[in-house]
């Protein structure tokens, strides 16, 4: 497996500025071990896309989406741009 990509702040930026209030609320449980919404077809297109921006993962055994450094990072900027407001 490849280490991921590193990403500066400003690409950080980028990517915490594009997603909507559902993006940050599954960033949100899933950072604080809280139970996902039922996973409808817009819920999962939501854990999808930020699967494929490499925000979140799946763990296996027992199965659970965790966040990535980078979807760490992310949530970092967000709570700190929404305290900034």
């Amino acid at each position: 497996m490849t280490p991921p990509p590193a990403h500066d702040a400003a690409a950080i930026a980028e990517i915490a500025k594009r997603l909507t209030h559902s993006h940050f609320s599954i960033l949100d449980r899933i950072a604080n071990g809280q139970r996902l919404l039922h996973a409808t077809r817009a819920e999962d297109s939501f854990r999808q896309s930020m699967r494929r921006k490499g925000l979140i993962q799946v763990e296996m055994n027992p199965r659970r989406w965790v966040l990535t450094p980078l979807g760490l990072a992310v949530r970092a900027s967000l709570a700190q741009s929404k305290g900034e407001e």
